[in-house]
């Protein structure tokens, strides 16, 4: 699952210059690093204003602040970083076949099948790969809706990040309810210009509102585009109806077409033992495939430290199945 923004924290920074010290560089370069915060009560008073997420604090233990990243802008800067031909776009893997000597991926589509001496599952919160694979069933819907959009700042909104919600804790359980409104880092050369807001309910509180979300669907395909009263935009607006003006004022401007709803799904770590592990054979998992959690940055973290783990082994026991097994270990 995609966001319009990600919080990268220092374990993924650590992560990514292990791998590439320059692409580490190329994302600060971009990104946005918030110096404060403030918190708003639902009645728009204000509750705090501290330093964002301490990151003084967390520079000095471990290195490196937190920053904040358009998820288009990483991918891009991924992309781009990749020798031409690595990745394959408009294909989707199907099902795959493993004998003694490697692994045969099927796609979608009548794309030709391709042949690897291992397979990575590196397909998300409902991973294809990890249903054939390990067939466990699906990640728990962990009860909360989410909303999301990017939008170019605009005169009246803040100029740091905010968040309102019912105190200075943010509620849980079925009480759950908040909205944040927060700067992006871009590719363009200021970093002012295009903002993020992110309202999330818990489920209960959704349909209260009258506002209909079946987890049981559990479908990537986020409600966009429809401006109807089916709308992810109306949704959100009916959910949050008695949320401070402030923030609505900015969610009720947004345009429909670019903004999405999606449940949260989680898979905790304990769901898969170390001797279960992550894969069979020459087949293993990465990311939320393996570990899906909430979007609190630490997504798109683990998945790179997988992917420092996994490539420390293959280069210790090459393209093997004792490489993939090995590497669960530490992760786990």
């Amino acid at each position: 699952m995609q966001g319009s923004g990600v919080l990268f924290n220092p374990n993924g920074q650590k992560a990514l210059e292990a791998i590439d010290a320059d692409l580490l560089e190329r994302f600060r370069s971009h990104s946005v690093q918030p110096n404060s915060y403030a918190v708003y009560d639902r009645k728009g008073n204000e509750i705090t204003r501290s330093t964002f997420l301490g990151q003084g604090e967390l520079h000095k233990q471990y290195g490196y602040g937190p920053f904040i990243l358009g998820w288009h802008e990483i991918r891009q800067l991924i992309f781009d970083n990749l020798p031409p031909g690595t990745v394959e776009f408009n294909t989707q893997v199907a099902s795959y076949d493993e004998d003694a000597d490697g692994v045969t991926i099927h796609f979608d589509d009548g794309q030709p099948s391709v042949r690897a001496k291992l397979l990575i599952g590196a397909d998300g919160y409902f991973s294809r790969i990890r249903k054939q694979c390990l067939d466990d069933g699906p990640p728990k819907f962990a009860g909360l809706v989410m909303w999301r959009a990017r939008i170019p700042w605009q005169e009246g909104m803040p100029n740091n990040s905010v968040s309102y919600r019912d105190g200075l804790v943010p509620t849980r359980g079925n009480n759950a309810i908040y909205a944040m409104l927060f700067p992006l880092g871009t590719l363009e050369a200021t970093s002012d210009t295009t903002w993020s807001w992110t309202l999330c309910a818990h489920v209960d509180k959704v349909k209260e509102a009258g506002v209909e979300f079946d987890a049981e669907a559990r479908t990537l395909t986020s409600v966009q585009g429809i401006a109807s009263s089916g709308s992810a935009l109306q949704n959100v607006c009916k959910v949050f109806a008695d949320f401070p003006r402030a923030i609505m004022d900015v969610v009720e401007g947004t345009d429909p077409t670019t903004v999405t709803q999606h449940g949260l799904y989680v898979r905790a770590l304990d769901d898969t033992t170390p001797e279960q592990g992550w894969g069979r054979g020459r087949v293993s998992l990465l990311g939320d495939a393996a570990h899906a959690t909430i979007p609190n940055g630490q997504g798109l973290c683990l998945a790179i430290e997988d992917a420092v783990v996994l490539g420390w082994h293959l280069r210790q026991h090459g393209c093997t199945t004792q490489a993939l097994r090995r590497c669960q270990g530490p992760r786990m």
